[in-house]
């Protein structure tokens, strides 16, 4: 009796076990990835605004250091003037503003006697051209190049100082432009002129409203902050997309490679930017126009480089310290380069395709490289120069031939 007592309990305590696994069954299963839809949304939002973040902040630095700092304000724009392009349209528009305004023709017609007066519209040409070419050498001059980098960087200590400290809505008055100009008389026999008021009825006159004014302070006042701020959120949503992946050392290489994209993107923005605005001037200005956006961008275009090469630089470290087989071959081939092994670090412990082509027809391929190098002799100068240079040459093809067929 005892042993049937326990075969049902046994029987018992199956059927019951059997009734939960059912009720656990027959519960809805969850699906895996909605436990992570969160976190892959979160994640996919994080990399979007850091790499927004990363192409403002790129402009916003380069922007920071040439809008706000007198002197990188006029490294950027100081050798606009000595493009061969812009000193030709400047005294091209020159010219071409003096004649519009002042009537040579007429001029020449009055003095030359009544029966040459035909000759009045070609002499009116010859000056017109002998003006340009006067002003383009006057241009073209260090001393004018002097004159526009002093007169750039007074330009810009005002503006900068007008705009840093203006109160207001925009809206510019003939006593605000008072003021300005009475600070200057300060210490001179005039500087009894200087803050006075003038009548309402011409001091509260509207000259120009300037709506951009207001934000132009703000930008000027907060422009360093807000590049601080952007690069380091920047830093830190970063650095959070890294902390929530599962595979971190992927996730370091997919953002270096998107980061370095999406400068790329950004100077083909710069391009088409350039292109867009060349596009608008005359014909004969648009060289000009285009040396000068050039001139001013150089800077950020050098920065934006910098940064791809950063980037690339990091994705490629991250990939080389990777256990990816390839990664491995690339660590080996680097390790036998340093061992003083070069043949094996380019082509490998083993014999390829070209190393065998190579190795069989090396003999040819020297002979060859000497045949061609008298051929050159028959359509080069021959000077003691040019004979250095082509030995040097053959002789350096003669070694890579060595070295691709070493077995």
């Amino acid at each position: 009796m005892a042993g049937r007592s326990n075969s049902d309990a046994e029987l018992q305590r199956l059927r019951a076990e059997n009734r939960r696994l059912k009720a656990q069954l027959s519960k809805p299963r969850s699906d895996p990835t909605d436990h992570h839809g969160w976190k892959v949304v979160l994640m996919v939002s994080l990399i979007g605004l850091a790499a927004a973040l990363l192409v403002v902040g790129n402009l916003l630095f380069w922007s920071a250091r040439t809008i706000v700092k007198t002197d990188s304000y006029v490294e950027a724009v100081g050798p606009v003037v000595s493009q061969p392009a812009v000193q030709e349209a400047l005294a091209k528009k020159t010219t071409s503003a003096i004649f519009q305004n002042i009537d040579v023709e007429r001029i020449a017609q009055e003095a030359l006697p009544p029966k040459a007066d035909f000759l009045a519209k070609p002499l009116t040409t010859q000056l017109q051209t002998y003006t340009e070419k006067t002003l383009q050498q006057a241009i073209s001059s260090e001393k004018f190049a002097t004159v526009w980098v002093e007169a750039n960087t007074r330009l810009h200590e005002r503006l900068y100082t007008f705009v840093k400290d203006y109160e207001g809505d925009g809206t510019i008055e003939v006593n605000d432009l008072y003021q300005k100009v009475t600070e200057q008389l300060q210490g001179t026999k005039l500087a009894f002129l200087a803050n006075k008021q003038l009548p309402a009825n011409i001091g509260n006159v509207t000259i120009t409203d300037a709506a951009w004014l207001p934000t132009a302070h703000w930008v000027v006042n907060n422009l360093m902050v807000v590049r601080v701020l952007t690069i380091l959120l920047f830093l830190a949503l970063s650095v959070l997309a890294v902390w929530l992946s599962k595979q971190r050392r992927r996730m370091v290489l997919r953002l270096t490679v998107l980061y370095a994209v999406m400068l790329l993107a950004s100077l083909l923005a710069v391009r088409i930017a350039r292109a867009i605005t060349v596009d608008r001037f005359a014909s004969e200005y648009q060289q000009a126009v285009r040396e000068i956006w050039d001139t001013i961008s150089h800077g950020f275009l050098v920065q934006t480089w910098t940064l791809v090469v950063v980037f690339g630089m990091v994705a490629l470290v991250v990939w080389i310290t990777g256990n990816t087989r390839r990664a491995a071959v690339i660590r080996g081939r680097i390790e036998d380069l340093f061992a003083g092994k070069l043949h094996q670090s380019i082509f490998g412990n083993h014999e390829n395709a070209v190393t065998k082509w190579f190795g069989s027809h090396k003999k040819s391929i020297e002979y060859a490289i000497l045949v061609l190098g008298f051929v050159v002799l028959l359509f080069v100068p021959i000077s003691p120069v040019s004979l250095v240079v082509l030995a040097l040459i053959i002789a350096a093809l003669e070694l890579l031939v060595e070295f691709i067929a070493q077995p």
